[in-house]
């Protein structure tokens, strides 16, 4: 199950939500065919988060019923919560979506192994985007940075969401270094991120400020960066604001 799971929340931040999508599909029936109704519920709540970035929040909903988190696994139910959350973002329940997390931050401490590195990092960086939403700005930068942090001792892929959110984070005060962490993310994702609206908006925002060729310039310069320079300069960068109860594990790799 643990390498499925890697799979699929890996699925959740590709850019081809469509085949994302699909795949996920596949992984339904063929769990609950087998009767394997705990994984498909996993990947039901995998497949709302999905159809919630392609807009189809009707779709998310209709996968959303009915699941029950309460008596599964930590990881479980943290992805579960993760989704209800983004669900919530996106049909204007700012409300309940604030108020999860709260029920949720047990739950994400408590995780170990696998969960840890995996789903912590992308509930850290939901965390920051919920508090900038608020306007602590403060959080923000400690949630984000300990999703980068914390992603370090997993895939490349888990940190991506706090690479964006850094990015996002940091265009007001310096637009270049933003246009540069924007690069890093595509570099490490292997492609650039045209699924997400979020991501297409803050690159339009960029051009603006800097100027379009600029602003392609310098993400271009961070997605061709070699992945030790990119790893080397971000603890450079972010070494001295990350929080000091998060355990560093082996990011220097």
């Amino acid at each position: 199950m643990g390498n499925a799971l890697a799979q699929l929340v890996e699925a959740t931040v590709a850019t081809d939500l469509e085949r994302s999508r699909d795949l996920l599909q596949e992984g339904i029936d063929l769990a609950e065919g087998a009767g394997l109704n705990r994984l498909g519920g996993l990947f039901r709540t995998l497949m709302a988060q999905i159809l919630v970035e392609l807009g189809d929040t009707e779709g998310a909903a209709l996968e959303l019923e009915g699941l029950r988190a309460e008596t599964a696994e930590h990881e479980y139910r943290v992805t579960h919560h993760m989704t209800r959350i983004h669900w919530m973002q996106a049909t204007g329940d700012l409300e309940g979506a604030r108020r999860l997390p709260e029920r949720t931050e047990p739950l994400v401490r408590d995780l170990g192994g696998f969960a840890q590195v995996y789903i912590e990092p992308t509930w850290r960086t939901l965390a920051a985007e919920l508090a900038w939403a608020e306007g602590d700005v403060e959080r923000a930068w400690a949630e984000a940075g300990r999703a980068w942090w914390l992603s370090r001792s997993g895939s490349d892929m888990s940190g991506l969401g706090a690479l964006e959110i850094l990015s996002r984070l940091t265009e007001d005060t310096d637009p270049r270094w933003a246009a540069e962490l924007s690069g890093y993310s595509a570099g490490l994702r292997g492609v650039l991120n045209t699924a997400s609206a979020r991501i297409g908006a803050l690159r339009s925002r960029l051009a603006r400020t800097l100027g379009g060729v600029e602003a392609e310039r310098l993400i271009t310069r961070g997605s061709e960066t070699p992945r030790a320079r990119i790893l080397e300069n971000m603890v450079r960068w972010l070494e001295p604001i990350v929080p000091d109860d998060v355990e560093a594990g082996d990011w220097r790799r």
